[in-house]
């Protein structure tokens, strides 16, 4: 009842009651606040003070990162449907850089480079006239290569066979004025495509070899273009083993002329990186993480790579409203037109020779919401480069310590080729990352292990118009971007980093 205040013992008792209880309270209360100090005291010395090594994993959430993701499709659909090099990457680039200026204080640059751009402007037809008529069928028994041609061509011309794969410039005795045909193999195609340019012919065929079982894919151009390296002007298509040798029997016995239709093109343009670097205490062992921010022209690239971009986004967002301090600066890096060919990543260790002794190891992530997805963890063993094997194995066993801990199924992936994290790889710098699938099948062991489709695509809207955010997995987005935020503050505030990498 409120306000009674009658005692429950009265009288001089009821006193003495009270003093005494009182002083036992007392006595209590002062021995346990000392074997608290004392506990406290003992644990500082045996285990010094330590950042929560988790306090920017648990800010990360699926919800935020899809804020992004929502702005990165308005752009798209803003841009033509694609946030590609010549749609609306540079809108995108000017939304990242926005929004770290007004939710971080990260030092932020931008760094420009030159890109060369393939558009096939219409499909390529190809034909037999002579000794006979006959259609060739596009993606079965051909296909136009990637920066093989530029112009609109429309014509008719004999065949030349090529000897020895088209390697040596004397091997084009018989190529002027016509479609050379040339074995795969053996060297570069943008060799056998300009050999065959070099010495005056039309157009180039590449044909399989009888083990390759698939069209080829590749572009004709070196690995990295850069301002001043060749690029082919004649048409380059890819021909079936079965198409090629055909032809080959049919010049055997005579003429063979074939009608050839292509409209391509290639511009160089002007792109660039964006970067945002956290100052640390150490400047000599940067982190480094990247994702690339540029799409294919064929869709809004939300999954591809609108999750790694935004996880990162979130990531650096976080840092800042958590109030984290880095023993090691952080460098952020949003990669230009990695869709055409790694471009923005290998321009930037290219321009940048110091970075071996700066950067200790960078972080790629590509693709972190695939909606059948296979939640991967980047192999450091599995690197082209030996050399980085041991360092980048370190990094690894980062990632899986926390997917163990979490009790997140993961699997290992292959750091091999496709993404950012090739042109650091290749002059030595440790690398680590994850993502979650492209256009590769789902098997059946994967199913039993992570769920969803067997026999069916990652991503089924891989580099296609449907890549928006309809096509993502928030509950993979949100696992793999805090996976990547607790790596990145494990190593961020590492003491002795490179000695830790091995």
């Amino acid at each position: 009842m409120e306000g009674d205040t009658t005692p429950l013992v009265e009288g001089e008792y009821a006193d003495n009651l009270w003093h005494g209880r009182k002083r036992v309270w007392i006595i209590v209360g002062v021995a346990l606040l000392t074997t608290l100090l004392v506990i406290g005291f003992t644990l500082a010395l045996v285990y010094p003070f330590e950042p929560d090594s988790y306090a920017l994993t648990n800010s990360i959430t699926g919800d935020n990162i899809g804020v992004h993701l929502y702005q990165l499709e308005v752009i798209a659909n803003l841009s033509g449907g694609s946030r590609a090099v010549l749609t609306g990457y540079n809108a995108s680039a000017e939304f990242v850089i926005k929004t770290l200026q007004d939710q971080t204080d990260c030092k932020i640059t931008k760094e420009y480079f030159k890109t060369a751009i393939y558009t096939e402007l219409s499909s390529p037809q190809l034909a037999l006239v002579q000794p006979y008529q006959n259609t060739f069928q596009l993606n079965v028994d051909f296909r136009g290569l990637r920066y093989g041609g530029n112009g609109e061509y429309n014509f008719q011309a004999g065949i030349s066979v090529i000897p020895n794969y088209g390697c040596n410039a004397s091997d084009f005795a018989d190529a002027k004025d016509s479609i050379v045909l040339i074995l795969n193999g053996q060297c570069d195609l943008i060799v056998k495509a300009m050999n065959a340019e070099n010495a005056g012919a039309k157009a180039v065929l590449i044909y399989n070899r009888e083990t390759d079982k698939t069209l080829l894919g590749s572009r004709v151009r070196g690995a990295g273009w850069f301002p001043g390296d060749p690029l082919v002007t004649i048409p380059v298509l890819t021909t079936s083993h079965l198409t090629g040798s055909n032809l080959i029997a049919l010049k055997q016995s005579g003429s063979v002329n074939l009608s050839l239709q292509t409209n391509t093109s290639i511009v160089i343009a002007d792109s660039f990186n964006v970067i945002c670097e956290v100052e640390g205490a150490s400047n000599t062992s940067v982190v480094m993480a990247g994702a690339h921010l540029d799409g294919v022209p064929e869709g809004p690239g939300i999954n591809d790579n609108g999750s790694g971009s935004s996880s990162l986004l979130e990531i650096a967002i976080q840092w800042h409203k958590q109030n984290l301090e880095a023993e090691n600066t952080i460098r952020f890096a949003w990669w230009g037109s990695e869709e055409t060919g790694l471009i923005g990543s290998r321009n930037y260790v290219r321009d940048h020779p110091e970075l071996k002794e700066q950067v200790a190891l960078y972080l790629n992530f590509d693709m972190l919401a695939s909606p059948n997805f296979y939640p991967g963890v980047f192999n450091g063993v599995s690197a082209l480069n030996p050399k980085i094997h041991n360092a980048s194995n370190s990094i690894t066993e980062v990632f899986k310590a926390f997917f163990d801990e979490m009790e997140f199924p993961y699997g290992l992936a292959p750091m091999v080729s496709g993404s950012d994290f090739v042109p650091f790889a290749d002059v030595g710098i440790p690398c680590g990352g994850l993502q979650t699938g492209a256009g590769s099948i789902k098997t059946e062991e994967e199913r039993l292990l992570f769920g969803g489709l067997a026999n069916a695509a990652y991503d089924p809207c891989y580099h296609q118009h449907c890549d928006s955010k309809e096509n993502i997995s928030f509950l993979a987005i949100e696992r793999m971007a805090k996976a990547a935020a607790y790596v990145i503050q494990t190593l961020a505030q590492k003491e002795e980093l490179r000695s830790f990498l091995g």
